[in-house]
């Protein structure tokens, strides 16, 4: 598994598996047979389901994926700060059986490559772990007695997002071992799916993040005394090379990185200098990920 997975305390699971227990039994209480299977993904969103597991932000560590050409589509992926998956959800409704729908469950953990897969229609909920190509079952339970299920800590370590860190040497090592053998090919249209929500640009996801950073790491070494190289080979990029727009050209998106802090985000506010630092950080990004895209991820 990629760094980052739970590792508190036995009271800490033991209190986050029991929130869980109640969580699932409110739900199992609201699901009545005129639900769709939305209304039962609504109402795990609702509830505070993924909140008690660690995720904060849809869109962001809560993905909810676009719709495929053969139109399927995983209903929702939960992921690290890694970006790593660690769970597809298939919601379906009060009505239906779950067995119907394990090998579209299974296809979508297998590409994504993801830790786990939940299958649920707000009664039943199937925890599944992945194993190779395929995964195997690790529990089943009636959501209305959740409270009563001895392997509820189970459900809640396996699902909870954990805690990663790029300034922990063991979290990026382990990652890399995982990473080694788990990269996710882009020959399917779901991996590429996947592969182009995560690294969209948005200032709450990793490839905003990563520009931010850049901008932040440029600025720093450009001030260090010993890192001539750094600034010349700036000032050369941005003599030689920097296609810079004007004002007036600048995306709105791109004003929180390019508007100094506590200037009102306008167009006249823009500052030539962040929006230099600003490109050579974005082109910087660019390079990476194309690097990601030909090698898989």
């Amino acid at each position: 598994m990629p760094a980052g997975d739970p590792s508190g305390s036995e009271e800490e699971q033991e209190a986050s598996g029991a929130d869980l227990g109640d969580i699932l039994e409110t739900i199992a209480g609201d699901v009545h047979n005129r639900m769709s299977e939305g209304d039962v993904e609504d109402a795990f969103i609702d509830r505070g389901f993924f909140d008690a597991l660690g995720f904060e932000q849809h869109g962001g560590d809560i993905q909810k994926e676009r719709r495929l050409e053969d139109g399927t589509r995983p209903d929702i992926t939960t992921l690290r700060d890694s970006s790593a998956v660690v769970a597809v959800y298939e919601f379906k409704s009060p009505t239906e059986s779950l067995n119907d729908h394990t090998s579209q469950l299974e296809g979508y953990v297998s590409t994504l490559k993801a830790e786990y897969g939940v299958l649920t229609n707000g009664r039943s909920i199937r925890l599944y772990e992945r194993d190779g190509e395929g995964m195997e079952r690790v529990v089943d339970f009636g959501m209305g007695d959740a409270s009563g299920v001895d392997y509820l800590d189970t459900v809640a370590d396996a699902l909870d997002k954990g805690e990663w860190s790029l300034g922990s040497t063991a979290h990026v090592e382990e990652y890399r071992e995982w990473i080694a053998t788990n990269q996710l090919g882009l020959e399917s249209e779901i991996a590429q799916t996947f592969f182009f929500d995560t690294f969209r640009f948005d200032r709450q996801g990793s490839f905003g993040e990563l520009a931010e950073a850049t901008m932040a790491l440029l600025a720093e070494l450009r001030d260090e005394q010993d890192q001539s190289f750094v600034r010349g080979a700036f000032k050369f990029w941005r003599q030689s090379y920097a296609d810079i727009p004007s004002k007036k050209n600048v995306p709105r998106a791109w004003y929180p990185y390019v508007v100094p802090d506590g200037e009102n985000e306008i167009q006249d506010n823009i500052s030539q200098d962040l929006l230099a630092d600003f490109m050579f950080s974005l082109e910087t990004g660019f390079a990476l990920l194309s690097r990601l895209s030909c090698q898989g991820l």
